[in-house]
């Protein structure tokens, strides 16, 4: 599968199982995406219904084709319980981009609600150069470009890009000069 990054949106569970002998469990989710592994925050007091609504990105490369999915109950003297497993395959997401919110089947019950979405790796764009006469011979000038950056952050969602400069340069000699003084 090609390069980039998959978010996804961590919704809830439903009918997962409640370990806990008084009260209601704590359950958190441990999702590993290609190189990277991120735990959810603790739902606590939830029980078989909790929410989180939280959002994760991975970036992915090729050889990235699923995300696994572990559902824990938190306690706080012993071990903690794995209540519900799941792996979902990429393809689909690979394909359309991005997917409704699903809700998928846990290992041994229950149901986990992801909504998930791809972004191919973005890459650098190509410098626009151009030649022109001037005063002092041939001028350059080099028109604004976009180069990868990630985790650059946009309207709440993370992109990646930022915005190169404007550069002219006199060839033959050390002068150099902004685009904007050159046109003043």
């Amino acid at each position: 599968m090609p390069a980039g990054t998959v978010k996804v949106n961590l919704i809830g569970a439903s009918a997962i199982k409640d370990s806990e002998w008084i009260g209601k469990g704590d359950p958190y989710v441990v999702i590993m995406c290609g190189k990277r592994e991120v735990t959810s925050n603790v739902a606590k007091n939830q029980g078989s219904t909790p929410v989180w609504n939280q959002k994760f990105h991975f970036y992915v490369d090729d050889s990235d084709t699923d995300v696994q999915i572990k559902i824990y109950n938190e306690n706080a003297l012993q071990t903690d319980d794995i209540i519900g497993t799941t792996t979902i395959s990429l393809s689909d997401a690979f394909s359309q981009k991005k997917l409704p919110v699903t809700q998928y089947t846990l290992e041994p019950r229950g149901d986990i609600g992801l909504q998930i979405s791809y972004t191919p790796k973005v890459k650098p764009a190509v410098r626009l150069t151009q030649s022109f006469p001037g005063p002092y011979g041939s001028q350059t000038h080099s028109s604004p470009y976009v180069q990868a950056q990630p985790e650059a952050k946009q309207d709440g969602e993370y992109f990646t890009g930022h915005y190169g400069q404007h550069h002219g340069q006199h060839h033959g000699s050390s002068v150099s000069f902004s685009h904007d003084s050159y046109l003043q």
